[in-house]
């Protein structure tokens, strides 16, 4: 719903209507609320969660405080999986908003200690117990890098989920101390099966990095094959191997510790490429191929590489989709088929950038020979350059 471009009046009539179906999915997207006039709007969106039917609701809204949305709910939802999308939430008002759906069995939210400047905000009292989800079995949170939430914090809500099996955790590196997850696994999520934890910022010195990892190799962390610990930060390529031997621990610890150290140009930038061309018709794709330094073909490829080559399409196609979930790459994604034809005709390893205009290969770029990564700003340039110079074509 674009609040630009629909009449609120009429938006109210449709979010009333949802009481009278018996849907049990709901997913719902508000844009174009202005904070200075949102209460005007009169929208009473907190009947979200008291549609009687509604089982699964994902909600995402650009307004910067979604408080709002829950605070006027006057009876405990039905709702059993849950996704916030976006934006943050105050820790303070996810307390509030889990004492709402006591039948919870998944959670997806992005949390912050960021203070609301339009009202105050909720503390929490932590020697208070956090509302309980006893029945929360998956459990996947977003931490905000620029104001985190400390790990205490992040304590006590996970002790309030006895029952949670899988959980996904991305957040600074400073959040992940190895002893302070081993004993809360131990102590409080004992029944946990799968755990993955993102490091979404880390240090850069190859020995803080050898420290931060070096902790999950004692006997407990080695044993839990189904556990994840990832540093999510890319890094240069050159800097990677300047920093080989850094790389080369991780590659060989036990438990399952990964850094990504590849795609470094294509991942940083391709959102704003695509956002740049897309006005003019310009269709930018990713294709997702062979992989270059597959972790059990090349040496080399296993100090920089978590990744199996794909026996089968379907496994390329899993990869394929991780990487575009880890990186939240926008850029739409093709994938190469096991004959490898793509690859074969354009020699696209470990990748190039092609432009392809009325059936005819025009540029064929290649990357840095020391980094190995491209200069996104010359390709944006040198695409601009060629649609104003191209050919004027009815």
């Amino acid at each position: 719903m674009d609040l630009n471009n629909c009449d609120p009046i009429m938006i109210q009539k449709a979010l009333d209507s949802l009481i009278e179906t018996h849907i049990e999915t709901l997913a719902v997207k508000i844009v174009g609320i202005p904070e200075e006039r949102y209460r005007s709007y009169g929208l009473n969106l907190a009947q979200f969660f008291q549609l009687p039917t509604v089982k699964k609701l994902t909600f995402a809204t650009n307004v910067g405080f979604p408080h709002d949305f829950f605070d006027n709910v006057i009876k405990p939802s039905n709702i059993e999986y849950f996704t916030f999308a976006d934006p943050e939430i105050n820790f303070g008002d996810f307390s509030l908003l889990v004492r709402l759906m006591p039948n919870l069995k998944y959670l997806n939210i992005h949390l912050t200690s960021a203070q609301y400047s339009v009202r105050r905000w909720r503390e929490v009292e932590r020697n208070k117990p956090f509302p309980l989800m006893s029945m929360m079995k998956t459990y996947i949170v977003h931490v905000h890098d620029g104001t985190p939430i400390d790990f205490d914090r992040l304590v006590h809500h996970l002790k309030a989920m006895p029952a949670l099996l899988q959980l996904e955790v991305t957040a600074p590196h400073g959040l992940f101390n190895a002893q302070n997850w081993e004993g809360l696994i131990t102590s409080s999520l004992m029944k946990l099966v799968h755990l993955r934890l993102y490091a979404t910022s880390h240090p850069q010195d190859p020995e803080t990095i050898v420290q931060i990892t070096d902790a999950f190799k004692t006997p407990f962390w080695v044993k839990k094959t189904n556990f994840v610990f990832m540093l999510m930060q890319l890094v240069q390529h050159k800097k990677a191997r300047e920093q080989s031997e850094t790389i080369e621990r991780l590659g060989r610890a036990s438990f399952n510790i990964y850094a990504y150290q590849f795609w470094t140009g294509a991942v940083r930038s391709d959102s704003a490429l695509v956002r740049s061309h897309a006005p003019n018709g310009i269709r930018l794709l990713a294709i997702y191929i062979a992989e270059a330094h597959a972790r059990n073909e090349w040496p080399v490829g296993k100090t920089i590489s978590c990744i199996d080559q794909p026996t089968t399409l379907a496994e390329r196609l899993n990869n394929a989709q991780q990487f575009k979930k880890n990186f939240n790459f926008e850029m739409s994604m093709l994938v190469d088929n096991m004959d490898n034809t793509f690859h074969i005709t354009y020699g696209s390893w470990p990748f190039r950038f092609f432009v392809i205009y009325d059936g005819k290969l025009v540029l064929k770029a290649d990357p840095d020979k020391e980094t190995f990564t491209y200069d996104m700003n010359e390709i944006d340039n040198w695409i601009a350059n060629f649609y104003q110079s191209r050919p004027q074509t009815i």
